[in-house]
This record gives structure tokens, sequence and C-alpha cells, in this order.
């Protein structure tokens, strides 16, 4: 799971360095489903009907800067079952909440 908290740290501090947003086919920037009401999290994640696991993160820096992610885990990932245990599971359509990774 280090990889992982390693990687995402990376995807995070890339996106806060960058002035770039992330953009869909059609232009719009993506838009993170609603976060249900629950625990602190670091986002929310949503599985798709092709079993593929869905993050939308955020992470605020110093000065108050703000970066986004979305990371994708399809089922063949090599942590993919990493993702889906720290979640505590998740079904086709279901949304919830990402808890912090620890450190």
């Amino acid at each position: 799971m280090q990889i992982a908290r390693r990687r995402l740290l990376r995807v995070v501090a890339v996106a806060l360095a960058s002035p770039v947003a992330t953009m869909t086919a059609s232009g719009q920037a993506p838009t993170a489903p609603a976060q249900p009401e629950a625990a602190p999290s670091i986002g929310v994640a949503q599985m798709r009907a092709d079993g593929t696991v869905v993050l939308y993160l955020r992470a605020t820096g110093a000065g108050g800067s703000v970066g986004h992610a979305v990371l994708e885990y399809p089922p063949a990932h090599p942590q993919y079952h990493d993702v889906l245990r720290h979640l505590g599971g998740l079904q086709p359509g279901e949304v919830k909440p990402v808890p912090p990774w620890p450190d």
C-alpha cells in the first residue's frame, strides 16, 4: 500500500504544481459524484459497471493550494485489490468516501 500512497502523493503534487486541469473528451473538467456524509475523507470512490474503481481525490497544501486527482484502477491493475480492501469493498454503481491512507 506504500507504493499506492507514494503514487497518490506524486499525482497530487503534480496536480498542485500544474495550472493545467484534467479535461474530459468534451472539454469539461471531470466532476466527482456527490460525496455521501461520512467520516473525514480524501475524496470519493466509485465503481463503474465494468468493475473499474475510480478515485476522485482532493488534497490541500501550504498557503491554501488545492489539488485534485482522478485515479482509475481497472480489475487487472496490480493494486486493484489493495484499493478495494482499503475502501472496505465496493459494488458497481456504489459511491463511498475514501479514507486517508495510514502514514
